[in-house]
């Protein structure tokens, strides 16, 4: 019975591939449904019916592609986070000239690879909200506008 029923679904698999690629090339559905042979008293509107499942099918596997792809950016931009984070939280000391820089005995703390790492921070967390589409769009207010038409005498078309 399983097989009975794969087979099926390959069958209107198919059936629906080819009426899309039809209807792109320009048939009508009339054509569609006389050429792939559907049965009964309108297979143009079989055809159609076959053409817009297809055309479903299509959108819900390109979604699910989209979603995959966002979910394995999501995973990567987090482990890059996590590296980020742990060589925020170590202390780094400036090393000069084959040396530790030191002030009254006392490395002195390199906070230029802090900054540079919560500058990739800042990038790192831009790149999800923009994945996830967190950041809300820009407003932007006019208060007005002044158009000059060189060339046209405004007072002579009023």
């Amino acid at each position: 019975m399983n097989d009975k029923v794969n087979a099926q679904s390959i069958i209107v698999a198919n059936r629906r591939a080819r009426a899309l690629s039809l209807r792109v090339k320009g048939w009508s559905l009339a054509e569609i449904g006389t050429e792939l042979e559907y049965g009964g008293q309108r297979p143009d509107i079989q055809a159609g019916v076959d053409i817009q499942r297809a055309l479903t099918e299509s959108r819900e596997a390109r979604q699910d592609a989209a979603d995959s792809y966002r979910e394995m950016e999501l995973a990567r931009l987090d482990s890059l986070i996590l590296k980020v984070n742990e060589i925020l939280e170590r202390r780094h000391y400036i090393y000069r000239e084959g040396e530790w820089l030191a002030i009254d005995g006392e490395k002195v703390i390199d906070d230029a690879i802090a900054l540079q790492a919560i500058d990739r921070l800042e990038k790192l967390s831009a790149s999800r909200r923009k994945l996830l589409g967190l950041d809300a769009p820009t407003m932007v207010q006019t208060t007005g506008v002044h158009l000059v038409i060189e060339g046209v005498d405004m007072d002579a078309l009023s």
